[in-house]
């Protein structure tokens, strides 16, 4: 299994969890515009028709207020956390949303503005 597809199966899991949860999934253009640089079109492409079969996502775009916060979170950072993820952040805070992410970097530095956890840890 190719490794883009092996990670939408591991989504789609997690997807079904919250779905069983009752919850909702946010997804900003930011998240649509990273994972395009992350996988090939055919990939993209794959979980993209996951995305839009389940009824737990919910769009959310970006104020002006909340790019003002991400560049201040980006400062606050020492640059150290790029600009899109302190825009998940700024999106996860200004709406009360959990923040799921693997990257260890950025539930240190998130934790101290919005709840954040690893997809793994919500069953």
């Amino acid at each position: 299994m190719r490794n883009g597809v092996a990670f939408w199966k591991l989504a789609k899991d997690f997807f079904e969890r919250v779905q069983r949860a009752g919850e909702i999934i946010y997804i900003s253009p930011f998240v649509m515009k990273e994972l395009s640089f992350k996988f090939d079109t055919n990939t993209l492409q794959y979980g993209l028709e996951e995305i839009r079969r389940s009824s737990i996502f919910e769009n959310i775009d970006a104020s002006r207020d909340d790019y003002k916060e991400a560049r201040r979170l980006e400062s606050a950072s020492g640059f150290e956390i790029s600009f899109f993820d302190c825009m998940h952040v700024a999106l996860a805070k200004r709406i009360g949303a959990i923040l799921v992410t693997r990257d260890n970097k950025l539930i240190d530095f998130a934790s101290g503005f919005c709840t954040v956890g690893r997809p793994e840890s919500f069953r």
